[in-house]
């Protein structure tokens, strides 16, 4: 008997408690409140951190916080470097060879991918984007791009060396 009347008794006095400081909320008027004594009466009580009013922290905190209005953007005071020409030429696509086609006339055609892309037809002559069909055999072709000369093969790739 005793326990469930502590059991029952908890609750309603927290109840209460959480009543009583929600009514003191909801009734609070910061207008009575004079702004002077609010402040004397924690500088008495030394509430006040230790910290408190001073500039100390004060660039960390705007050099940290990117909305900031006084945080701006500095010029690097280093003059600007020219391009290196390395990073300015192109990389060479990757081609690949999809195969060779032969006509009754005995002309080749050969259907080569860029990058990934769809094969393409192409005849000796052709051009594609900085590419050119130099040659096309049976089982190879040659292109020319952007004056290097690459090699396609349908066969299997002999690497010397390697034992297979």
């Amino acid at each position: 008997m005793i326990k469930r009347s502590v059991l029952f008794l908890i609750p309603v006095l927290l109840m209460l408690f959480s009543l009583w400081y929600f009514i003191r909320a909801l009734s609070y008027e910061p207008s009575l409140y004079n702004k002077a004594e609010v402040k004397r009466s924690h500088e008495d009580k030394n509430v006040m951190a230790a910290s408190a009013g001073k500039k100390a922290g004060y660039k960390g905190i705007v050099s940290g916080n990117i909305f900031h209005p006084d945080r701006t953007y500095a010029e690097s005071s280093a003059e600007p470097r020219g391009h290196d020409e390395n990073i300015l030429q192109q990389q060479m696509p990757a081609f690949v060879l999809k195969g060779i086609i032969r006509k009754p006339d005995g002309e080749f055609i050969a259907y080569i991918s860029q990058s990934g892309g769809r094969p393409r037809p192409l005849h000796v002559g052709d051009r594609f984007e900085n590419m050119k069909v130099m040659d096309i055999d049976r089982m190879d072709v040659r292109i020319n791009w952007n004056g290097t000369d690459v090699r396609l093969n349908l066969g299997k790739i002999k690497s010397e060396g390697v034992k297979r």
